[in-house]
């Protein structure tokens, strides 16, 4: 029997922080059922030029991974910094093309700032 597909998009640990160990939480539940893909968000680096191409890396990997991949689902963590929510939109904008459902992972600390802002 073959394993229906999801994409998770988020950052697993480190760091040992709240949002990446409930991804990976998330992942290694998920992982039981599908066949998983992550595609990472976080372009921390220590150097300034490796976080540039993580952010271009993502952007082109988001349709790489939906055209050849081809999954059923998306798991994502939505952001809580604009440039994280440019991410996002992108993200939003290229599933919508698609028939791929979509799940957002909401949390609640400092969501309400983020909004106001």
């Amino acid at each position: 029997m073959c394993k229906n597909k999801i994409l998770l998009i988020g950052t697993l640990p480190p760091p040992y922080q709240g949002q990446p160990i409930a991804f990976a939480s998330a992942f290694f539940v998920l992982n039981k059922y599908y066949t998983c893909k992550v595609l990472t968000t976080s372009f921390k680096s220590e150097f300034f030029i490796h976080s540039i191409y993580k952010f271009f890396r993502y952007f082109f990997l988001l349709p790489i991974y939906l055209i050849f991949f081809r999954p059923e689902k998306i798991y994502f963590l939505c952001s809580r910094t604009l440039i994280g929510g440019f991410r996002d939109v992108y993200l939003l904008i290229i599933v919508y093309l698609t028939n791929i459902k979509i799940y957002n992972h909401l949390h609640g600390s400092d969501f309400n700032i983020y909004i106001n802002n």
